[in-house]
C-alpha cells in the first residue's frame, strides 16, 4: 500500500473536523445553537465538495490536460454544492451526501489525472467519516 504523506493526512484530517463539530452540535444540541451548526454543516460541506471538483481542474491544468471532459467533471460538484445550498436543508444535506458519495466511488474508478498512488487511499479515510457526518445530521433532520 502506497504510504500517504503526513502532511496530506494530518491537514485532511483536521479539515474534516468541522463536519464532526458541526453534526455533533446539531444533533446534540450543543456547543454550538442547532441553527448555526446546520448552517455551518452545509456551507462547509459544500466548499469541501467544490474543493474536489478543484483537485480535478487543478490535475488537469498542471500536466496541461485540460480536455472538455475533465473540465465538466470538475464543475459538477460545485454547481452540485450550489444547489444543496439553495435547497431545503432536509433535501440538501441528503444532496451532499450522495454527491460525496458519488464524487468518492468516481474517484476510486477514475482518480484525477496524475493522481499519486495514495491519492483514493486518503480520500477513503476522509470520504467515509464525512458520509457518517452527513448521516448524523440527516438523522438529527429527519428523526
Amino acid at each position: 500500500m502506497p504510504e500517504i504523506p503526513e502532511n496530506a493526512r494530518w491537514i485532511g484530517y483536521i479539515g474534516a473536523l468541522p463536519l464532526l463539530v458541526f453534526s455533533v452540535s446539531f444533533v446534540a444540541g450543543g456547543p454550538i445553537f442547532p441553527g448555526f451548526a446546520l448552517l455551518g454543516f452545509m456551507i462547509y460541506s459544500g466548499l469541501v465538495l467544490a474543493f474536489l471538483g478543484g483537485i480535478r481542474w487543478g490535475a488537469g491544468m498542471v500536466l496541461d490536460h485540460l480536455k472538455t471532459r475533465e473540465l465538466v467533471l470538475a464543475m459538477v460538484p460545485v454547481v452540485l454544492a450550489f444547489i444543496a445550498l439553495v435547497l431545503e436543508p432536509r433535501w440538501g444535506v441528503l444532496l451532499l451526501g450522495v454527491s460525496y458519495l458519488a464524487a468518492w466511488l468516481f474517484g476510486l474508478v477514475a482518480a484525477p489525472t496524475g493522481a499519486p498512488r495514495w491519492y483514493p487511499i486518503l480520500r477513503t479515510q476522509l470520504t467515509v467519516p464525512a458520509l457518517v457526518c452527513h448521516a448524523i445530521l440527516a438523522y438529527g433532520l429527519y428523526f
